[in-house]
Order: structure tokens, then C-alpha cells, then sequence
């Protein structure tokens, strides 16, 4: 199994999908009722639900956006600084480069590349 969605609840769904649109590739699919569904080129399905309230994700509580570059994630770290989105610094080293953006609601976001090293989990 491949976790393939993920559902927020936004003050503005309007805004929201302009977010994801733009900063991600996300596109419009369909709506089911009030609740906008949006999908990446990959299969991603991100819902948009409108909200009077937003409530806010735990410390550290984040979701994630793996792209194929490293250099991909640091055209979009300036590229979001340069309009003001509120970022985190950089981490750039030889097999991870990854920051975190907040969205229109304040949710915390992690856009990252990781070198295809081999991977090791201890019993």
C-alpha cells in the first residue's frame, strides 16, 4: 500500500488551490460537494474543505513534497522567499537538501530531495 492522499481543512479554498497550483503542480480533478480535489502528475490527491476554523498541527507535524533535484528545492526556497511565504532556512548537504514553507493556513510544509543511497534500517 502507497498513501495517496491527504485531506486539509482551509479558511479559503479558493486560495488554497491557487497555492497548491502554482508552488506544487497540483491541478483541479473534481469537486464532491464543498470539498475541492486537486492531484499531482503522480497520483497525489489533495482535498480542500472549507473551514470557519483552522486548527493548527502539532509541533513537528508536517507532510512533504519530494521533488528529483536538489536544485529544484532551492529555486522554490528563493523563489517562495522572494514573495514573502514564510520559510525555513535552507538544509543543503551532499544527500539531503530540504525547507519548510508554511501555506495560506499555516501548515507546515517540507519540500525535499535525498540522494538514492542505500537505504539502512536496523533490527
Amino acid at each position: 500500500m502507497t498513501p495517496n492522499h491527504l485531506h486539509l481543512r482551509v479558511a479559503d479554498v479558493a486560495r488554497a488551490r491557487a497555492f497548491y497550483q502554482r508552488w506544487f503542480g497540483l491541478q483541479a480533478r473534481c469537486w464532491r460537494g464543498p470539498i475541492l480535489l486537486m492531484r499531482s502528475e503522480a497520483g497525489f490527491e489533495l482535498a480542500l474543505e472549507p473551514a470557519p476554523k483552522v486548527e493548527a498541527m502539532p509541533p513537528g507535524l508536517h507532510f512533504g513534497f519530494r521533488v528529483d533535484d536538489p536544485e529544484q528545492v532551492r529555486i522554490l526556497h528563493r523563489d517562495l522567499i522572494g514573495v514573502g511565504y514564510p520559510v525555513l532556512q535552507l538544509h543543503d548537504a551532499p544527500d539531503l537538501v530540504y525547507f519548510r514553507v508554511r501555506d495560506p493556513d499555516r501548515y507546515p510544509i517540507e519540500v525535499y530531495w535525498e540522494s538514492d543511497g542505500e537505504d539502512t534500517v536496523s533490527p
